[in-house]
């Protein structure tokens, strides 16, 4: 984003806070601009903890209740004592916690405060330490300096090749089926004392015979008149309901019109008389004080 600050941490000589800091991309001469950051000095510190966010995830292979068997989540039984206790949740939102370490491929046994299914993932949100490297290059002769060039630079000139990590591919996505939850049902006692409005209400569909579906309603000539008679009259109901519903809408605004007009003469007229009172109340007590100040 344009204009928005950033924190950064890094390592170097020792500096008071408050002191500039500007920050380039390389010390070649080209036709942009070379500055590539500004900013200022907030803390010195011989040591910092950096953090980022870690989510672990796991699948559950044994349900029991609201007890499960999570998996893929560690690798090993030290791995589980290290999180004993730790928090977790489904995808879901359904809150848990890990008991004990089962085996030592890294499966455990959790509690939740719900039962959970077994389409279910379990997060573990946690946080990471990121150690820095300890190292900074003072710049001591700009003329005769000799700058740490970058790991791109360094393997475009060297002709070697970017390594090649099957962690870092973005392998095959997996595509999550569609939950199909069972339908609600419920007991025939419950529905009992449920209110008329509460209750379902079981209107079955009438199936379609073959012999109905190939029969055709064939109207007779004075059925097609009827048809067409109501047809019409519907027509004009129509046409008259709307009518009327523009001409009361019509009536409706000249009526606000109306009111807010007399209620602002009302407002004013109020407005008016209270002054007046409030003038005479006034005048009243200023004579009883000059009264009482004679006397």
């Amino acid at each position: 984003l344009e204009h928005a600050h950033c924190t950064m941490t890094c390592y170097g000589p020792m500096v008071p806070p408050n002191t500039g800091v500007l920050a380039f991309r390389s010390w070649e001469k080209v036709g942009h601009f070379r500055v590539c950051g500004t900013g200022v000095v907030l803390e010195a510190a011989p040591n910092f903890d950096v953090k980022k966010k870690l989510k672990l995830v796991g699948e559950p292979f044994k349900i029991f209740r609201n007890t499960a068997f999570i998996k893929n989540m560690f690798s090993s039984d030290l791995e589980v004592n290290k999180y004993m206790h730790a928090k977790i949740q489904t995808v879901s939102g359904i809150r848990g916690e890990i008991k004990k370490a089962e085996g030592v491929k890294g499966n455990f046994r959790a509690s939740f405060e719900d039962r959970i299914l077994m389409s279910d993932l379990v997060v573990c949100k946690c946080w990471v330490t990121v150690p820095f490297k300890q190292f900074y290059h003072p710049v001591i002769d700009v003329p005769n300096w000799r700058p740490a060039r970058l790991i791109g630079e360094l393997r475009a000139e060297k002709g070697v090749l970017v390594p090649d990590q099957k962690d870092s591919h973005y392998g095959k996505q997996l595509v999550r089926a569609e939950r199909r939850f069972n339908s609600l049902k419920i007991p025939k006692k419950l529905q009992a004392t449920l209110p008329f409005r509460s209750k379902e209400k079981f209107q079955p569909k009438k199936k379609k015979t073959a012999l109905s579906r190939k029969a055709a309603i064939v109207s007779s000539e004075r059925e097609k008149e009827v048809n067409s008679l109501l047809s019409r009259l519907y027509t004009i109901r129509k046409e008259k309901a709307r009518v009327r519903k523009e001409s009361s809408e019509r009536k409706k605004k000249v009526k606000e019109v109306q009111d807010r007009f007399i209620q602002e003469k009302r407002d004013a007229h109020r407005k008016e008389a209270k002054k007046n009172r409030y003038i005479k109340e006034g005048q009243k007590d200023a004579k009883k004080r000059k009264a009482m100040m004679m006397n």
